[in-house]
């Protein structure tokens, strides 16, 4: 603890994300036996021991009802811990994955004779809330077909909306935007427009967190909020320190920042014309269709048989089609030394570019953004002193907790 006490800020949240980037690695193996040996008995851990065991089974839930079911067998109540399972598990997934499981408990709970009326109205609607978001679930992932990474005109559009902090909070709420990087994109531009106050940036990072949460909006990648930051360092904006600093809070937050939960990507641009790296113009980015190429084989594909390499294509069309395609046809991927999985869903893929240029300084600077947007003028506005900017690279961010989602809806 004195150690703890005793690291500065940055440390401290370089710890964490270690510890958290091994926890996760770890979730994605069968813990059962660890977890069954160690949680007994239930009444006895403490609750810091119980969420850590609780992320280390993942997305497998059976272990944890097991438990809970054979712990509260012959009791006529529940115990603190036995609730704090209810309140924390994720019942929807529970409730398609282990449907049998689901209802024992419940079924054992609404026998109990040592339980106040409230309780029982309490978790009963829980369980109802559980079950029909599960449902919804289902209908919503049956009902998506979509390949689209981004609709060029309406990410336009909305943009165009948001000129406040609060019109972001606006559009989260009503799921227009279901990804942190998009509000990131968005900040560039509404802190330039109306920078906001430190009170109010504060309390812009309070609701959003609540709506991320309440919406399940992806994370956004620590090392992505890190470029953002070290490109905005370098204006001489009288107002970066409150862009900054609500970048910063953002890192500070693990309901919407993550070291772990998204895998940044590559793109290798499969017909580059003319050039391999051109120089930033609209028109040669949106000009005719751009194949990038991704390889990333997940843990869930492994051992993957099939010939050639695991990845995905994005189809980047010019500005008249309006769109970013995930391919997921074989014949997109003919001739090509990849091969596409169905884990990969678009919802998953947050598609954007990496330019650079220099100061007048000569101080090389990194920015990234959904590039042909106005992307280049709202960072020239904070940096208008940037000179010989070029596309660098194409890059995605896959966010793999839609991975372990997707899995848990086919079960």
């Amino acid at each position: 603890k004195n150690t703890w006490f005793g690291l500065s800020a940055k440390s401290k949240r370089r710890l964490d994300d270690l510890v958290n980037s091994f926890v996760f690695t770890l979730s994605q193996k069968d813990n059962s036996r660890f977890i069954n040996r160690y949680i007994d008995p239930l009444h006895a851990m403490e609750t810091d021991q119980l969420n850590l065991l609780m992320r280390l089974a993942g997305c497998d839930t059976t272990v944890l009802l097991e438990i809970l079911l054979n712990h509260i067998a012959y009791k006529q109540s529940l115990d603190n811990n036995s609730k704090h399972l209810l309140q924390t598990l994720n019942l929807p997934q529970c409730y398609r994955k282990n449907l049998v499981l689901f209802y024992q408990i419940f079924r054992k709970i609404a026998d109990m004779t040592d339980i106040s009326h409230e309780e029982t109205k309490e978790l009963f609607n829980l369980m109802l809330q559980s079950s029909m978001a599960a449902l919804i679930q289902q209908a919503v992932k049956m009902n998506t077909n979509s390949n689209t990474i981004l609709d060029i005109k309406e990410w336009y559009k909305l943009h165009k909306e948001c000129s406040h902090l609060e019109d972001i909070l606006v559009h989260v709420d009503k799921c227009r935007i279901r990804s942190m990087f998009a509000v990131m994109d968005l900040l560039i531009g509404v802190t330039y427009q109306n920078p906001p106050t430190v009170e109010k940036g504060k309390e812009f990072l309070g609701i959003l967190t609540v709506l991320c949460k309440e919406r399940k909006v992806r994370k956004v990648s620590e090392d992505y909020v890190d470029l953002v930051i070290s490109a905005v360092r370098l204006s001489t904006n009288n107002e970066k320190d409150k862009l900054i600093g609500i970048l910063e809070m953002i890192l500070d937050t693990e309901e919407l920042s993550s070291p772990h939960e998204n895998v940044q990507l590559i793109g290798e641009l499969l017909n580059p014309g003319s050039e391999s790296r051109p120089v930033l113009s609209l028109t040669q980015l949106y000009s005719d269709n751009k194949l990038i190429m991704c390889e990333y084989q997940h843990i869930a594909a492994r051992p993957c048989e099939q010939s050639g390499r695991c990845g995905f294509i994005i189809k980047h069309a010019p500005l008249d089609n309006n769109s970013v395609e995930l391919c997921t046809e074989e014949t997109d991927y003919i001739n090509t030394r990849i091969h596409y999985h169905d884990l990969v869903q678009a919802q998953d893929l947050w598609y954007y570019m990496i330019v650079t240029g220099t100061t007048e300084d000569g101080v090389k600077v990194r920015a990234p953004g959904v590039w042909g947007l106005n992307q280049w003028d709202r960072w020239t506005r904070w940096l208008p002193c940037l000179r010989a900017c070029e596309l660098e690279q194409f890059c995605v961010q896959f966010n793999l907790r839609g991975v372990e989602e997707h899995l848990v809806a086919s079960l």
